[in-house]
């Protein structure tokens, strides 16, 4: 995360910047995918981005995005977790973020911040390390510096993302004069909720395969649906219990760690599948067959536009067809 924030140190004619690991894959227009979700965060209100960002978003459970987020806001009674910058109780800290329009947010109409670029951008949901039940589970469930374990925290990982120059700053700021140490993948979550700074998680194009029960997978990535918390913050149990459920639901196209990934893209690149039933693994089995998402047309291999992570190389492994 520290180069990331030196660049935008020595380039502040950026106003924002992309932390895409080198294990990502666009399948598509990387620019358009991008904008779209750059454009996606812009239209997003302030009020409940926090609650918004921490749900898997699935069309065929929640509906569209409007019944979603209207959802998560009865679940609230228009009220809302986060507010502008929490009392964090770090000596010598100072918020940076923008001070609310108003004291209460049942006062605002989604209007705060509507039409305003998002200072960080997450393409995975932000989740509590805290409530992170083992150490196997996230190995960095404890690794934290310079403030109290009870100050509330946010990570999500991969940790890709856009991040704002202020928010970078506040960043270093924080770390460099206060002490502050979070992993890579909390950093930016955190110091964004610390700050009151503007965090949205666009829906990103996922799949797995093979399919799975599509409400048992809302129960494992979100718990329910958003009536059934009243702080309209997801609970389910995955990452919670990442090392439990990762054979039912890491065989998807956007993980931290997929078996997905390696037989969609040989598929994608017409190099067929693997001899050998190669890609069962503690992700979880993936079949040999085309995955029900892509399409085959006159002997090409078609996909939707998505991202895949990760995928370590693009030649083609040892194995294959």
């Amino acid at each position: 995360m520290q180069p990331f924030q030196l660049f935008s140190r020595f380039y502040p004619e950026f106003d924002h910047l992309w932390q895409i690991e080198m294990d990502t894959r666009f399948l598509g227009h990387t620019g358009k995918m991008l904008n779209a979700y750059q454009a996606f965060g812009k239209k997003e209100p302030y009020k409940q981005a926090r609650e918004r960002a921490s749900w898997t978003f699935m069309p065929r459970v929640h509906g569209n995005y409007r019944k979603f987020s209207n959802g998560i806001n009865r679940a609230l009674q228009s009220n809302a977790t986060t507010w502008g910058p929490p009392d964090t109780r770090i000596p010598g800290f100072k918020p940076l973020g923008p001070t609310p329009p108003v004291a209460d947010a049942t006062l605002d109409h989604f209007e705060w911040l509507k039409g305003e670029e998002a200072d960080l951008l997450l393409l995975a949901p932000a989740f509590d390390p805290a409530r992170v039940q083992t150490q196997p589970d996230w190995l960095f469930k404890n690794w934290i510096m310079g403030f109290d374990r009870s100050l509330p925290r946010l990570a999500s990982f991969p940790a890709q993302a856009r991040a704002s120059r202020e928010l970078l700053a506040a960043a270093h700021i924080g770390q460099r004069d206060l002490g502050l140490r979070l992993a890579g993948e909390a950093t930016l979550p955190s110091f964004a909720l610390w700050h009151g700074f503007k965090i949205v998680q666009p829906p990103i194009p996922k799949f797995t395969f093979p399919e799975r029960d599509l409400h048992e997978l809302n129960e494992i990535y979100n718990g329910g649906m958003p009536n059934a918390f009243h702080d309209g913050i997801a609970r389910g149990k995955d990452p919670y219990r990442a090392n439990a459920l990762r054979w039912y639901s890491r065989p998807r196209t956007w993980e931290w760690g997929s078996s997905l990934v390696e037989p969609v893209w040989m598929h994608w690149r017409n190099w067929g599948p693997k001899k050998k039933r190669a890609w069962a693994d503690v992700f979880g089995p993936v079949p040999n067959e085309l995955p029900a998402f892509l399409r085959r047309i006159d002997g090409e291999v078609y996909a939707p536009n998505l991202m895949l992570h990760p995928h370590k190389t693009n030649g083609k492994p040892v194995g294959g067809g």
